[in-house]
């Protein structure tokens, strides 16, 4: 029973908020851009997938590596700068700062 009770809520607010969403498109002017960002890696398959992908259309993304896994990895990210890409920190290590949930 909770079940379907959650699933029609669900179906009501997304029926909802279909009602005011708004269609954008690059023909209404101005650039449209769209910004890829990648995380926790770099990994030998999914990486090198990913730089394929954004190679074959001209695309470029910003990369969040986890300082453990660059270890062994070092050509791939030297693949990730050498093709464009831009590199952010990530500093994923919530315990330095408390809990998050209790911010206000």
């Amino acid at each position: 029973m909770k079940q379907w009770r959650f699933i029609v809520i669900l179906m009501l607010v997304l029926g909802v908020l279909s009602l005011t969403m708004t269609t954008v498109s690059a023909q209404q002017g101005g650039a449209f851009r769209v910004y890829l960002t990648f995380e926790d890696g770099p990994t030998e398959v999914y990486t090198n997938e990913i730089l394929d992908i954004l190679a074959h259309y001209g695309a470029h993304g910003t990369f969040f590596p986890n300082g453990y896994q660059i270890a062994g990895r070092e050509a791939i990210l030297q693949r990730i700068v050498s093709e464009g890409h831009a590199l952010g920190n990530h500093w994923g290590n919530v315990g330095i700062y408390g809990n998050m949930a209790t911010v206000p």
